[in-house]
């Protein structure tokens, strides 16, 4: 397995894998499905340009792209000290396999090393147990809930907030 910073040249593994994760895990993220089939793959190439203060990871399994998370930084002055990950995806034909957890460690080694950087901050689908305590593994806590977060099929789901100090 190989676990790298996403470019360009990885957007249409990337878009499928988004698209798919879109479609069977509705609720592990906040854009949809019906939304993000309309972009075009210069849009997603646009997404994986690597910055200073955001990229993508993603994890490969005999070059099929398989797992990924988003990094960003805010770049404000008051705000420059935290980050924010999301858009956490593990393929389900390879989850189990600790995966996700690697992809994740990958990330958190990047973080590491920014320099001004203290602070992590997630969301997670409140019900969402397995990818909560994969989470508090690294040693990310809870610091509320924001109600209603998602609406999803005639639906409203709450999202934990979570962060973690580097």
């Amino acid at each position: 397995m190989d676990i790298l910073i996403l470019n360009e040249k990885d957007a249409e593994a990337y878009r499928q894998l988004r698209l798919k994760g879109l479609q069977t895990d509705p609720l592990a993220f906040g854009a949809s499905y019906e939304d993000e089939i309309t972009l075009n793959l210069e849009d997603f190439k646009k997404q994986l340009i690597p910055k200073k203060s955001s990229f993508v990871v993603g994890a490969f399994v005999e070059n099929k792209l398989i797992c990924t998370i988003k990094f960003k930084r805010f770049t404000g002055l008051k705000m420059r000290h935290k980050a924010i990950l999301t858009a956490m995806y593990c393929d389900s034909e390879y989850r189990k396999r600790g995966i996700a957890k690697k992809v994740l460690q990958f990330t958190l080694e990047k973080a590491k090393q920014m320099e001004g950087l203290i602070m992590l901050q997630l969301m997670v689908g409140s019900k969402n147990t397995k990818a909560k305590k994969l989470y508090e593994t690294f040693g990310f806590q809870s610091y509320g809930v924001e109600p209603s977060a998602i609406y999803y099929n005639d639906q409203f789901y709450d999202e934990d907030l979570m962060y973690l100090y580097l």
